[in-house]
């Protein structure tokens, strides 16, 4: 009896161990993550409650330039005057 008692301790130690082995990983997973989106963030332009990044990004699609974004080279500018 007390052998499977000893069986019983050694795989909630494993267990115990596997658990805290996954844990470490995803925590090693995550960090690179939230650190780029650390540094990411202090390139956006906060006003008025919107943040938006500091160098635009253009599409296909015409949008609006915040005030403050910097434009990339080639980007076609399409302006009512």
């Amino acid at each position: 009896m007390s052998i499977n008692k000893g069986k019983r301790l050694a795989t909630s130690r494993r267990t115990d161990l596997d658990v805290s082995i996954m844990r470490g990983l995803l925590i090693l997973a995550i960090l690179p993550l939230l650190i780029h989106q650390a540094i990411a963030n202090q390139d956006d332009i906060c006003r008025d409650g919107e943040c938006y990044p500091r160098i635009f990004v253009p599409t296909r699609e015409f949008q609006v330039i915040k005030e403050g974004q910097e434009i990339p080279g080639g980007t076609i500018i399409h302006a009512h005057l």
